[in-house]
């Protein structure tokens, strides 16, 4: 809004997919065309990560554009880290209305572990 107009060039549509524990498809739309985000993470060694971004966009628009918007989605990534570094499992969180779908989420991750799938340094408290 500004002064109390909408303007429509700054609406920006986003679906998300997680297609798996290392790969997420990011589509967007906004008034100057359409486009799609790839992000892998790929295991190095336990607890260390490569992330990598790509982004295709239409024709139309300016690549500058699309370099401001991947800045953007990684400068958001970057934001996340401070989360993901610090979180630890709890196997029965305590949850709002408002986070059912984390039990969801849960259920549908668990299928890519094993038994065989082992633990690293998991704790139940913040004792590092």
């Amino acid at each position: 809004m500004l002064f109390g107009h909408r303007i429509g060039l700054f609406d920006f549509h986003v679906n998300a997919f997680q297609v798996g524990p290392s790969l997420v498809y990011l589509t967007w739309e906004f008034a100057l065309g359409r486009g799609a985000f790839l992000q892998t993470l790929v295991p190095v060694e336990p607890m260390l990560q490569k992330i990598s971004h790509s982004v295709w966009a239409e024709w139309k628009i300016p690549t500058f554009i699309t370099n401001i918007l991947l800045m953007a989605e990684a400068k958001q990534v970057e934001r996340d880290m401070m989360i993901w570094n610090n979180k630890c499992f709890v196997s029965n969180p305590m949850l709002v209305k408002e986070d059912k779908l984390i039990g969801q989420f849960r259920r549908w991750y668990r299928q890519f572990y094993s038994e065989s799938s082992g633990e690293y340094g998991q704790k139940n408290n913040l004792d590092w």
